[in-house]
């Protein structure tokens, strides 16, 4: 073998030497500011259970000195994040007038502060194609520059942003919830659907669009707001948990099947076929014997 080539299958087991070490620090600098962390509570917690004073009991978060993984891994990652909501679509903006292009920069903000992403795997275009749609799209693919930073990206998708068309198509669609035919778990799951794409409003004016859309639940909501409840998750959280399920197709009933033949009944069948024409559709003799057959 060539020198030149020995060279280079040496300079790539090194890279891969290199970053599989990078995967395994990671991974213990994990594990072991977890390990740290639990050791130091379970102490605290004993010193409690003994009647010993202790000041705190808080965890750090162990992000803050992390590596990170390398672009390409983080992108990767991410968009199967992405993916995994395909019925939702909660990260995906198209421009419609009854979505809010913060409410969409804010979910995928809290994407990258969880997992530590960086920002820069928001500017390729592989990226960002799967995070818009439609007039949000459309519109990115004019610009000059496919490379587009995301505080950039969010002031260009923020120009299709109409705040009050919103706000009145928003209060439309929790318009048509007020029906007290519907399914109050569906009256419920549409509110969690449509209530965050408003801009932020007094509680006490969205209390009131709830109990208007769902009066069955005035009596819990009006004990709640009593007890002290300060932000709308919590209003949201004495409804009932989110439907996780609710989207899955229904299950189709099984058909029944067909009976189980004897082996008596299935030889007869046979019989009836072998002596059943396929030339004449007539009983009595095989198709071999027909008079009809075409001559060879």
């Amino acid at each position: 073998m060539s020198q030149p080539i020995q060279s280079k299958i040496a300079g790539m087991n090194a890279a891969i030497g290199s970053m599989s070490s990078m995967f395994a620090d990671y991974v213990n600098t994990v594990k072991t500011d977890y390990e740290h962390q639990i050791a130091q509570l379970e102490k605290q917690v004993t010193a409690l259970k003994m009647g010993e004073q202790v000041d705190s009991i808080s965890v750090t978060d162990p992000r803050e000195n992390l590596p990170t993984f390398p672009l390409p891994i983080q992108r990767q990652k991410f968009l199967e994040l992405v993916d995994l909501d395909k019925t939702n679509r909660i990260y995906v903006y198209s421009g419609e007038v009854t979505e809010s292009p913060s409410l969409w920069a804010s979910r995928i903000e809290n994407i990258m502060k969880t997992f530590n992403f960086s920002t820069c795997i928001l500017e390729t275009n592989q990226v960002v194609s799967r995070l818009l749609g439609g007039k949000a799209l459309q519109l990115y693919r004019k610009q000059k520059n496919q490379v587009v930073a995301w505080v950039e990206l969010k002031r260009l998708v923020q120009t299709l942003d109409k705040p009050v068309l919103r706000s009145i198509a928003v209060h439309k669609e929790l318009a048509k919830l007020e029906d007290t035919d519907l399914p109050i778990e569906y009256r419920i799951k549409m509110i969690r659907h449509w209530e965050p794409q408003l801009d932020p409003s007094p509680l006490g004016d969205r209390i009131v669009d709830v109990i208007r859309i769902i009066p069955e639940k005035e009596t819990e909501i009006i004990k709640a707001v009593e007890e002290g409840i300060s932000n709308f998750d919590q209003l949201l959280s004495i409804l009932g948990p989110k439907e996780e399920d609710s989207t899955k197709p229904q299950e189709i009933p099984e058909q029944p099947q067909p009976p189980v033949l004897s082996y008596k009944q299935k030889r007869a069948a046979k019989d009836v076929r072998d002596r059943t024409c396929t030339y004449c559709h007539k009983e009595g003799h095989k198709s071999s014997q027909c008079f009809k057959r075409p001559k060879r």
